[in-house]
């Protein structure tokens, strides 16, 4: 972990978010007192199987019948 005042942290916040990116915590002090921490992100959590991510089905739909949206006959007398 990393201390550094809040006086040189604009100076330093190029290296410091270097830091931060490789798994370590800054912590921002103020005489002497912690007033804030730069930490890095959570890992993304593992898809453990029963929930699909964005765009998981990208590409799966090889074939759609060029009627597949035309209204259905049972309904011909609602329209």
């Amino acid at each position: 972990m990393t201390t550094v005042s809040s006086s040189e942290l604009l100076t330093r916040l190029a290296e410091l978010l270097k830091l931060v990116a490789a798994g370590e915590t800054v912590v921002i002090a103020d005489d002497d007192h912690a007033i804030a921490q730069l930490v890095p992100p959570d890992p993304p959590k593992e898809n453990d199987g029963n929930l699909r991510g964005m765009g998981s089905m990208k590409g799966s739909v090889l074939y759609m019948a060029e009627d597949f949206d035309d209204p259905l006959p049972e309904f011909e007398e609602y329209m």
